[in-house]
């Protein structure tokens, strides 16, 4: 009993010493995650036109060009206007016979279709939110998005760095960024399986441009399921305002 005593203390020691090891270890991997993860988020806003002209702008409308490829190819186009110190969006479809309207914002959420107004239900007002939040604009204008370093790695044959973006309140946003390690631009986007990790999707941006007040912006994007593309949207009629 004697001699258990002091191996015990020894062996608390011991313990006591790898945990603090274990602890030193992860922490010191921690900040340097979170300096990749600054680092990247920096470059983004560089790479878009810097802090300045990013935090200056408070309205942007385009309208989408989207076409869809599959058995049929099918074209349409969508006018959005995102005033980002309301939180206001608005989007407004069109066919050959009639338009829809949509908006929200901190009052509330509608729908005018075929003359008549109702309410917006739950799932588009989050649609319409998300387009507001994944905007790449409002994106870097918002302090309350965290950012975590994932890895290194390649797509299409440049070196990019994936950054996990997500909301911490309500976990609503969950997107990873593919960020040129060389420009900050952003290549692509997507969202991981949560039981697999794995990408079904990439959300290629290309064609970047000046579009005023200092800002630089994808004007096209392709959507890639399985090596196809399978979605390409181009941005036109592009207006920012401070």
């Amino acid at each position: 009993m004697y001699l258990l005593k002091p191996i015990l203390a020894t062996t608390r020691k011991l313990l006591l010493l790898f945990l603090l090891c274990t602890c030193t270890v992860s922490l010191a991997q921690g900040k340097a995650s979170d300096r990749k993860a600054l680092k990247a988020k920096t470059a983004m806003i560089k790479a878009s036109g810097g802090e300045k002209a990013l935090n200056a702008i408070n309205l942007f409308s385009y309208s989408i060009l989207k076409t869809s490829y599959g058995t049929d190819t099918i074209t349409t186009r969508t006018d959005y206007i995102l005033d980002l110190s309301r939180q206001y969006v608005e989007e407004k479809q069109f066919t050959d016979i009639d338009s829809t309207i949509r908006w929200t914002d901190a009052t509330g959420a509608w729908i005018i279709l075929n003359g008549n107004k109702s309410k917006l239900p739950e799932d588009e007002i989050k649609r319409l939110q998300r387009i507001l939040l994944t905007n790449f604009i409002s994106m870097l204008k918002n302090d309350a998005l965290e950012y975590v370093y994932k890895e290194s790695t390649s797509y299409k044959g440049k070196t990019v760095d994936i950054i996990k973006v997500y909301t911490p309140s309500r976990q609503n946003l969950v997107l990873d960024l593919f960020i040129d390690s060389e420009n900050g631009q952003i290549l692509t986007s997507s969202k991981p399986d949560p039981e697999t990790g794995k990408y079904s999707y990439y959300a290629d941006e290309l064609d970047y441009q000046h579009i005023g007040e200092g800002v630089k912006f994808p004007l096209v994007y392709q959507v890639w399921i399985g090596g196809k593309i399978v979605t390409e949207g181009r941005f036109m009629d592009v207006v920012v305002r401070k």
